[in-house]
């Protein structure tokens, strides 16, 4: 059978400087894609995207600011609203690849947009709503970034080792309830989840950045067991 390399869709940032938006990615993002054995593509929050998604075999869905979709009534503490352009064509990204069963992985925000697009909700700001003694973020205008133990759950098919993990952590929101059909796989020590994944679909967030200690076991874990899902969807494929 013909394989290919898995292309990879990766979503991006908008910046909103004047007269004159740029699109914004870190580089952290297709360097991992790459690295775990795929090609990445960037989709640009174009009324054409949706286009791009077709012919791609996996979505890597990146972190940011916060989802107006996610707030209820008055905007939280901390709230940092990504740019309308770019909610609106994330949004119809997590759709188009639920609706192809789509490897999908969702980082940090992406993974608050995964849980919001199929109905999950979020807590607005873990400081004022949660009140944990985790750091989840680090010190405004830091340059360091928090790390806390993560409680793993074994699961088929990912390869990420069952047990404690250290991992990183800059949010400043999370998941307060997962969508139908859901489940679990990691937790912090203060309950909030970690990670999870859709039921019968490879679709996985983490809370955290694999893409900054992509070194990690379970961080290349995560990539190998997304681009594997990714080259299964390309293989029987003929485009």
């Amino acid at each position: 059978m013909f394989r290919r390399t898995p292309r990879i869709g990766i979503n991006c940032d908008v910046e909103e400087d004047g007269e004159r938006p740029r699109l914004a990615l870190r580089l952290e993002y297709p360097d991992a894609v790459a690295a775990a054995g795929g090609e990445p593509v960037i989709i640009p929050p174009v009324a054409g995207a949706i286009e791009e998604l077709l012919r791609c075999d996996g979505l890597l869905l990146i972190g940011g600011g916060d989802y107006r979709s996610g707030v209820r009534g008055k905007e939280p503490p901390g709230f940092t609203a990504v740019a309308e352009r770019r909610e609106r064509a994330d949004l119809a990204l997590a759709a188009g690849a639920r609706k192809r069963a789509l490897p999908t992985f969702g980082i940090c925000g992406g993974f608050q947009l995964l849980v919001l697009s199929e109905g999950g909700s979020l807590y607005g700001d873990l400081a004022s709503e949660l009140g944990s003694e985790i750091a989840h973020q680090g010190p405004p205008a830091s340059a360091s970034i928090a790390k806390h133990w993560i409680e793993m759950q074994p699961e088929d098919g990912i390869g990420v080792a069952a047990g404690r993990h250290l991992v990183n952590s800059s949010h400043h929101q999370g998941i307060r309830a997962l969508p139908a059909g859901w489940q679990v796989l990691a937790r912090s020590e203060d309950g909030l989840v970690e990670a999870a994944a859709a039921r019968g679909r490879f679709c996985i967030g983490v809370q955290w950045h694999p893409e900054r200690e992509r070194e990690l076991p379970i961080n290349r874990a995560l990539f190998d067991a997304f681009l594997r899902a990714a080259a299964e969807s390309a293989s029987g494929d003929s485009r």
